[in-house]
């Protein structure tokens, strides 16, 4: 900082350092796009890179490395190598034979009129005009379900992926094996790569299963819930009954317009939640920093009793203290002497007033902060005076001697 920064009048310093902010958010926008653009161009360049080692690869490669191109683990079982050789096999034949029974047929359906609009499917999930003649009889014949073709077809997308990977290791591996065999040396086996796996390497079967089920049951379904988005799936457009279609950005055009039924939902609830979020966070934090400097402040006794007193409210589960504020703050369905929670009759008999919070949305949001506030802040409270106890009382003397007062 400029040494003259410190002879400046304290406007004129408030001045300096908001240019400087100002100045560093304009400095951090730009950098931001430099780095996309220089990530954007080295990925772009390391595909190109991976290309052209791909095709060298394969014109430089013997007979056995140019068959491991077409069929994997032809190079590791001719050298050696023949467990890990029949495990790529296998996985390139069940790559296929799922694509060929399976994925293929979802993945088809699923990039039909991704782009151009339509149907997610070809046939309605059900009709009712198709003639048996083993029943003599028309009947319900299960036709296409847009749900299962989304799902199936991200599935299918991952497993693409991940059949890719295991195809560019396979082709690697077979590259290096040659050059191995080049130079007279003798290929590792199956032992060595368990041996590394249960060692160096332990990491990756600890965490494969973990990250199956991670991309199963989370990132799968993610993605999923993310495109359905993009199509009209609603009340009249709802699986198993009917197909449902994409749609683009149609929605969210729908959901900025406030004009809309949906985009005065949307910005009633999107407001709502920004209030909500600025004052759970900040009246947890701030109030329970007070408490906590208020409690451990000097002179002030019984500290031990007003912690415990504060962490009652934890030591409690919160199910049971929400529970608890349920009954408290009961309205008990009616108006003015209609009893309820005893909260509610408190104001009731002092003010007049009977809460409804079906109707009153404002007081319902205040309450509802409110009870956060009493579940939240003794959180704050322990964090902030762990901090506080721990800060050595020399720094506080020093503070005061360089002219520090309270509130600094």
């Amino acid at each position: 900082m400029d040494l003259n920064y410190y002879t400046l009048t304290p406007w004129a310093k408030f001045l300096y350092k908001l240019k400087k902010l100002f100045g560093g958010i304009g400095r951090g926008f730009v950098g931001f796009w430099v780095r996309l653009g220089k990530a954007i161009a080295a990925f772009f360049t390391g595909i190109v890179k991976g290309i052209g080692d791909y095709f060298s690869g394969f014109a430089a490669g013997g007979a056995l490395t140019k068959t491991s191109y077409l069929i994997m683990g032809s190079g590791h079982v001719f050298r050696g190598q023949i467990t890990k050789g029949i495990i790529y096999f296998v996985l390139e034949v069940l790559f296929v034979l799922y694509m060929l029974l399976f994925g293929g047929r979802y993945l088809a359906m699923f990039f039909e009129n991704f782009f151009g609009g339509g149907n997610v499917g070809r046939v309605e999930t059900h009709i009712s005009n198709v003639w048996s003649d083993e029943l003599g009889e028309y009947v319900k014949v299960a036709g296409d379900n847009s749900f299962h073709i989304i799902l199936y077809g991200i599935l299918s997308l991952f497993v693409i992926i991940f059949f890719f990977m295991c195809y560019i290791s396979s082709v690697k591996e077979s590259r290096l094996l040659e050059e191995i065999c080049i130079i007279g040396k003798k290929p590792e086996g199956i032992k060595s790569d368990v041996k590394r796996l249960a060692d160096r390497n332990f990491h990756l079967p600890l965490l494969s299963l973990p990250m199956v089920g991670l991309f199963m049951f989370t990132v799968i379904p993610l993605v999923t819930m993310i495109l359905i988005a993009f199509t009209n799936y609603d009340a009249n457009h709802e699986v198993p009954e009917h197909l449902f279609q994409w749609v683009g950005f149609q929605n969210f055009g729908e959901l900025l317009d406030t004009t809309s039924s949906l985009g005065v939902t949307f910005w009633r609830v999107f407001g709502w939640t920004i209030v909500w979020a600025i004052c759970a966070t900040f009246s947890n934090y701030f109030i329970g920093m007070g408490l906590a400097i208020l409690i451990n402040k000097k002179g002030i006794k019984l500290k031990k009793l007003y912690r415990t007193l504060f962490v009652a409210t934890i030591a409690v589960p919160q199910f049971v203290s929400l529970l608890i504020m349920s009954k408290m703050l009961d309205t008990g369905g009616g108006g003015l002497g209609s009893g309820g929670g005893i909260i509610t009759q408190l104001i009731e008999k002092l003010f007049g007033y009977h809460l409804q919070f079906g109707l009153d949305i404002t007081t319902t949001r205040i309450c509802i902060i409110l009870v956060n506030m009493w579940i939240g802040v003794p959180y704050s409270m322990l964090m902030c005076s762990g901090i506080l106890m721990n800060i050595p009382d020399d720094l506080y003397e020093s503070a005061r001697i360089d002219g520090a007062r309270p509130f600094r």
